[in-house]
């Protein structure tokens, strides 16, 4: 009898666990307007000037009318890639690379201590967004609740080389 009421306890308790979810979900919803004006919204495309170098795109917001103390910008999504946001004066700036131009050092041998060095592939994380080559989502917070913002860049100037 004991067992019994051991193996019923038990199997109650896994079952339990594995109907469990994380209930906190993010919703992805864009807002229409923003507590913040964007009056020019553009994206350069760069390539430095050496082999193995980088390359990548600026995304280039020039906002106004914020209230710093009620909201903040926290990321920028562009491309499949998120990146936090560099602040100079009104403007807003955030850099994603590519793999364009970019110096791989893969050691392939059949020895595997020679291939020590090589780095594992990262996996991306699902992107949440369906946007435009020129569209970014502003991720933003105003008084303490997250919204995003989609807004249409324009192309700034041919590939810069820095």
């Amino acid at each position: 009898m004991k067992t019994l009421l051991i193996i019923i306890l038990g199997s109650t308790i896994l079952l339990g666990f594995s109907q469990c979810k994380n209930t906190k979900e993010i919703s992805y919803k864009t807002v229409k307007r923003t507590p913040f004006k964007i009056s020019k919204a553009t994206y350069n495309e760069w390539v430095a000037g050496v082999k193995g170098g980088g390359s990548g795109v600026n995304v280039i917001l020039n906002i106004s009318n914020i209230d710093t103390a009620k909201t903040t910008i926290n990321y920028f999504y562009f491309r499949g890639q998120k990146t936090t946001i560099e602040i100079k004066n009104s403007l807003y700036i955030g850099r994603f690379s590519n793999s364009v131009n970019q110096q791989k050092e893969l050691i392939m041998s059949s020895e595997t201590s020679d291939e020590y060095g090589n780095k594992a592939p990262v996996k991306k994380e699902q992107f949440p967004f369906n946007l435009k080559d020129n569209e970014v989502i502003i991720n933003y917070k105003h008084k303490g609740k997250v919204y995003f913002f989609k807004q249409t860049l324009e192309k700034e100037k041919a590939v810069l080389y820095q």
